[in-house]
This record gives structure tokens, sequence and C-alpha cells, in this order.
């Protein structure tokens, strides 16, 4: 009885700390790329500090230009890699941005006016070898300048 109690006791201990190690990784942006670490991201901070990768201020663009195809573009070229998980973030190769397509998507019970981005990703395995480019669909607010979706992933 002692050994099953003691069994039970060691398996309930090893559970809760692999809990403990998961929830202690954190995706922050440094310097424009995604990296994991153990601290939590500062709320505000400057480029060369780590920011909290779910911040809307990443998600959406203020500009001077009208063109909703080129800030969609753009936007999408540093929020979708970003919403992904690498093996080695700050290896990333992200190729053109293509598409900016209207279409329509379905948020709720309403129907909005969308636009369609293409973008090409290529990251490292952990042996060090790029695994092959992959293409992230990233869907945009009309005027391309709130990100959405990323790969059907509401954001």
């Amino acid at each position: 009885m002692k050994k099953r109690q003691k069994l039970l006791l060691s398996c309930a201990s090893l559970l809760m700390s692999s809990v403990a190690v998961a929830q202690g990784m954190h995706r922050c942006y440094i310097n424009g790329q995604v990296v994991q670490q153990e601290a939590r991201c500062p709320e505000r901070s400057t480029s060369s500090d780590p920011k909290p990768v779910a911040d809307t201020s990443k998600r959406s663009v203020e500009s001077t230009s009208s063109n909703p195809i080129e800030h969609g573009k753009s936007l999408c070229k540093t929020v979708a890699p970003a919403s992904q998980q690498w093996k080695d973030p700050t290896s990333l190769l992200i190729g053109n941005v293509t598409g900016g397509e209207m279409t329509t998507l379905a948020i709720g019970y309403r129907v909005v006016g969308v636009r369609n981005f293409y973008v090409p990703v290529n990251g490292k395995n952990s042996y060090g070898a790029y695994n092959g480019e992959k293409t992230l669909t990233c869907v945009t607010s009309e005027d391309g300048r709130r990100v959405l979706k990323v790969n059907d992933v509401l954001l």
C-alpha cells in the first residue's frame, strides 16, 4: 500500500513540475524577431526590448499612404511569421508577399470584406537545415490596416 502511495505522489509531483515548465515560456519580439524566453514580456518597450506577440500595435499600422494592398503586404510580412511557432525564429527567410485580392469572411453572424495575402516563409529545423518554404495565408481588413486571421486562426 505504501508503495502505491509513493508512486502516486511521485507521479503527481512529476506532472506538476512539467506543467510549471510549460507555463514558463513567453513569445516576445526582440529587434523585430520573435523570441521565446522564460521571463514575461514587458507591456511597453522600445525597439530593442521584447514586446508581447499578441500586442495589437503590431496587428495594425498607421501610415499616410492610402494603398490598402501595400499596407496589407507590409503588415502581413511582420505579423504572419510572428504568429507561428518556429524552431529558430531568428533564422526565418521571408519572401515577397503576394496577393491582396478582395474576398469575404464570416466573423460570427457578420460577413465582412477582407484581403488575402500570401507570405512565403522558410525556417530552420532542429538540425539547423532549412525545412522548405511554407506559405502562410494572412487575412487583413479591407483597408489593409488590421490583421484578422493567419492560417485560419483568428487574431
